[in-house]
């Protein structure tokens, strides 16, 4: 028997091959050391100031292009669960149904001259039954604000990719997180000043340190250690989140959305969370 929603994991499944295509590309550089460490003695502090070299640019608008085709995966998936759903019998027509992604409650049920606006929640819905809007209005940013629930996943999805459609997608080649500094032998020295994190500049300061009374810089070895990755730029709704964390967790996310309508419609094995997922739609669905 054919599967009704095997064009759905497809997708998911094609987004996940864009996501392992962008990690090897990404291994791939970082294997060419693309950055180098400078150090230099600050006079005026006797600090010695550590900074980051970039050595080699990374393909910025080609794992850009990479990204944009696993997000349109994404975010396309769940129209097309939608009409899948709507045309089940009786069936009904999918032009101008989709899955609402929508952050104002407002929005949801809006009306224009006593009919449902057009860009309105259920208007996308047309045709499904009131359990798939309900569950659906359940998922929604405006239902579910946590920063780790889905409906903040749902929400970053749909702005990248309406982002997307636009221009390509701003990445951030080095951001970093948590530089640290050894010192050989460990008491030689101490760290002063660290960078808190963020993206860099090709020179950026990222660290400070002053060698203990009775060091000097022949007999001391440190390594440095810069924890960076590769994020959405600044001004983008995942802005300072590592790429393939973000875009992993929203592949999942669509998935489990897939399974819950999937055991709703089709029988098998409830996705985990369905029970918290049925009661959250009670609630929203009563307000």
């Amino acid at each position: 028997m054919t599967d009704p929603l095997e064009g759905c994991r497809k997708k998911v499944e094609r987004a996940g091959e864009h996501l392992q295509a962008f990690d090897k590309a990404v291994q791939a550089w970082g294997d060419l050391h693309p950055y180098g460490i400078d150090q230099q003695l600050d006079p005026d502090t006797s600090e010695h100031v550590v900074r980051v070299r970039k050595l080699r640019h990374a393909p910025l608008i080609d794992w850009a292009v990479v990204l944009s085709d696993a997000i349109h995966s994404l975010r396309s998936t769940l129209d097309h669960l939608v009409c899948v759903m709507v045309r089940q019998p009786p069936a009904g027509d999918c032009v101008g149904t989709g899955f609402p992604i929508i952050s104002n409650a407002a929005d949801w049920d809006r009306r224009r001259k006593g009919r449902l606006a057009p860009a309105s929640g259920l208007a996308k819905l047309r045709g499904t039954d009131s359990w798939t809007q309900s569950t659906i209005k359940g998922l929604q940013p405006f239902n579910d604000r946590q920063e780790a629930g889905g409906g903040n996943a749902l929400r970053i999805l749909n702005a990248l990719a309406n982002i997307d459609k636009h221009r390509a997608l701003h990445l951030a080649e080095f951001f970093l997180y948590s530089p640290e500094l050894r010192f050989s032998p460990s008491h030689a020295g101490e760290v002063t000043w660290v960078h808190p994190g963020g993206p860099l500049e090709d020179g950026a300061e990222v660290l400070r340190y002053r060698l203990a009374w009775g060091f000097d810089q022949s007999k001391v070895k440190t390594e440095t250690k810069l924890g960076a990755d590769i994020v959405f730029d600044q001004g983008s709704p995942a802005d300072g989140m590592k790429i393939a964390g973000l875009l992993g967790w929203l592949r999942d996310y669509v998935e489990w959305i897939i399974d819950l309508f999937g055991y709703r419609y089709f029988g098998g094995e409830p996705p985990s969370g369905f029970e918290r997922t049925t009661l959250r739609v009670a609630r929203s669905a009563s307000s």
